[in-house]
């Protein structure tokens, strides 16, 4: 990060400077004492399980150059290092980063949805890093303190894309407060959360905070095949740059095919087209690669360029990974999170892919509230119409896709159920028949990246 001063440090989070040499610098910032390096700033941050203040000593033994802190500390035990009190940790977090990045001079991309988030930034970031230098958060660093931590890595990077997640109202608004972005994405909405919003259109609303909370000058990369997300853009009176597949709009993908390798299709923007190439799987991600490639149009990367630059992107960890098992089994892994559209979208993929038998492995969708089960019996007869060759259900609403797959006429033979994750890993492996493709799909909570690695032992020792 850049170079900040304790006196600085003291100026953009409210707080006072009450103890160390107010030109004192840190090379960075910490809300975690066990990671703390020296000459770096530890905030005490206070939450509902923890409270930072308990591990300052712990940040000071790591060598801390200061701390930021809402408590009054003793001098003495703060040997070399500064002190910071301000009234709100959390906060000053937040205030910090936000001067940082209006200090930066970078521009910002900001990135939410109600799926495909990570694999969007990944997108945009690859396809922007074809004209400039950029900075993206790392892994779900997407919340009031993953994003501020990420603003903070800023050092003489052009462009920062973030993505931005939310479990409750008003959320993305005050992450767009800090971020103040130049280009906000909106990739869809969808059925997630529910445990915590009424609605989907509630979503829509939460959702919507980043294009209503967007500068006059910034641009808003909206999907036009979503209705919610064209109702939400409404709100923005500013430049708008639409991408999708079926409807008309500034970035299209025509010509579409999957590949051996993956992905194919034109990316058209008016007159021209160009190719684009990606190892990545499924319609869904050609949702987010166009929007990848229309935020990088958003900052004037030519087309040719950031198209080409895609052909390096990767899945994320756990989020369409392949990966080889004995016998010539391909393992999906999408066993980051999962919900209604996203699982969807995955399975659709799934039936389209080539090789022998395609396997389901589907647990609990988690935080639908309600209506989860509804949500649960929906996907088991989509399964159903599939024709997959073996279903197995993960958890208590797993079996419910199970038994929805069943009465939507799925023979027994083809289902199998088990109460958790770790049954899976013990017992999935002699049901596994060679070069089959297996998808691995739950929300995270049910742990079933862990099944993926016991079924893959169990398999070698049979060899």
């Amino acid at each position: 990060m850049v170079k900040l001063s304790a006196k600085e440090v003291a100026r953009l989070t409210g707080g006072e400077l009450l103890s160390g040499v107010g030109d004192a610098e840190i090379g960075g910032v910490s809300i975690d004492s066990r990671t703390v390096s020296p000459g770096e700033l530890f905030i005490a941050i206070r939450g509902p399980h923890h409270d930072g203040h308990r591990f300052v000593a712990s940040a000071l033994e790591r060598g801390a150059a200061g701390v930021v802190v809402s408590e009054t500390l003793a001098p003495d035990d703060l040997l070399r290092a500064f002190y910071v009190r301000v009234a709100d940790t959390s906060k000053a977090l937040q205030e910090l980063a936000h001067g940082v990045r209006r200090s930066s001079g970078a521009r910002v991309v900001a990135i939410t949805g109600s799926m495909g988030k990570t694999t969007t930034k990944d997108a945009a970031a690859t396809a922007i890093g074809a004209a400039h230098s950029v900075l993206k958060s790392e892994g779900n660093f997407n919340n009031l303190f993953g994003l501020p931590l990420s603003l903070l890595k800023l050092r003489d990077e052009d462009v920062a894309v973030l993505e931005m997640g939310m479990s409750e109202p008003g959320e993305i608004a005050r992450l767009t407060e800090i971020a103040e972005p130049d280009v906000g994405v909106l990739t869809n909405v969808g059925a997630v959360h529910l445990e915590f919003f009424p609605s989907v259109a509630a979503i829509a609303e939460a959702k919507g905070e980043l294009l209503v909370g967007l500068a006059e000058d910034a641009v808003a990369v909206v999907n036009a095949d979503d209705p919610l997300v064209l109702e939400q853009a409404r709100k923005f009176a500013g430049v708008k740059l639409s991408f999708a597949i079926e409807a008309s709009a500034d970035l299209e993908a025509r010509e579409i095919r999957t590949t051996a390798d993956g992905l194919r299709f034109l990316a058209r923007e008016g007159e021209r087209s160009v190719e684009v190439a990606s190892s990545l799987r499924g319609r869904h991600n050609i949702y987010n690669l166009l929007a990848g490639l229309a935020a990088a149009r958003a900052l004037d990367v030519p087309l040719d360029r950031a198209a080409a630059a895609l052909r390096t992107l990767a899945p994320a960890r756990h989020r369409g990974e392949r990966l080889s098992l004995p016998a010539g089994v391909l393992v999906i892994d999408e066993t980051y999170n999962s919900s209604p559209q996203a699982l969807a979208c995955a399975i659709a993929a799934l039936a389209e892919e080539d090789g022998g038998r395609r396997v389901a492995v589907v647990g609990d969708m988690l935080e639908l509230g309600p209506r989860a089960e509804t949500f649960h019996r929906e996907i088991g007869r989509d399964i159903a119409a599939r024709r997959l060759g073996l279903v197995v259900g993960v958890g208590p609403l797993g079996g419910v896709i199970v038994d929805a797959a069943r009465e939507a006429g799925m023979a027994d033979a083809n289902l199998l159920a088990y109460a958790d994750a770790a049954a899976v890993g013990r017992e999935l492996a002699p049901h596994l028949r060679e070069n089959d493709v297996v998808l691995f799909k739950a929300s995270r909570g049910i742990g079933l990246e862990k099944a993926i690695e016991n079924v893959h032992k169990k398999m070698e020792e049979t060899r």
